[in-house]
């Protein structure tokens, strides 16, 4: 009887040795957790960061729902107001855009505003955007994120309104926003703090036709 329980006792403790040694080289992911932070989140206000991690899906649920009128004239717009439609490559040149402003109200529809003229300035490495024209006028700096997306964080001023101001200065001025391209020398910007109590202020951006001395355009062959 003894030997009986010697040999269970003895074919336990192999068994737990086998387990054992299988846990101890079961391969397992390893995590990275000191990789570093995009630029934009390091500069991003807390507020900032919450209104950026919800602004894509927020942008798809304002178009969705849009009444019947308004969804139909969205759709006339093409890439422009469609949520899947950025593309790849979406830094934007340095120079003048014409920005034409779409204001998003939800159910209560949309409504489109003739262009104005906006600007992307490289300096020093950084690229910012301001919107010189307009009764509305955002800025801000420009971070790359990802392979289809830019981010902005800047503020707003009026038109007449010479004093310039700082991002995370000032949170009623703050505004964050998403830069994506949508077709070829098209871009849209996604801005979070719309005016006139909209939902969501879309901006397409097209460049300016640039004249440069002594090039010579293409002309086409009969």
């Amino acid at each position: 009887m003894v030997r009986r329980w010697v040999g269970i006792t003895l074919a336990g403790i192999a068994l737990t040795g086998c387990a054992a040694h299988r846990a101890a080289t079961r391969p397992h992911a390893t995590v990275e957790t000191n990789a570093p932070q995009p630029a934009w989140m390091q500069a991003a206000t807390p507020a900032g960061l919450r209104a950026l991690d919800t602004l894509d899906a927020d942008f798809a649920r304002t178009v969705h729902a849009l009444p019947r009128a308004a969804a139909t004239r969205a759709q006339a717009e093409g890439a422009l107001l469609d949520p899947q439609a950025a593309q790849l490559a979406p830094q934007l040149p340095p120079g003048p855009y014409h920005c034409r402003l779409i204001r998003l109200d939800g159910t209560r529809g949309m409504r489109a505003f003739p262009p104005d003229v906006c600007y992307v300035l490289a300096d020093a490495g950084t690229l910012a955007f301001a919107k010189s024209t307009g009764e509305n006028r955002p800025e801000g700096t420009l971070y790359d994120d990802g392979d289809k997306r830019m981010v902005l964080l800047g503020t707003w001023r009026r038109a007449g309104e010479k004093t310039q101001h700082r991002y995370g200065d000032d949170s009623g001025r703050d505004i964050v926003g998403l830069v994506e391209r949508v077709s070829a020398f098209r871009w849209r910007m996604i801005l979070d703090r719309p005016g006139g109590g909209a939902t969501l202020d879309i901006y397409e951006m097209v460049p300016v036709t640039p004249e440069v001395k002594g090039a010579k355009p293409m002309v086409p062959r009969d």
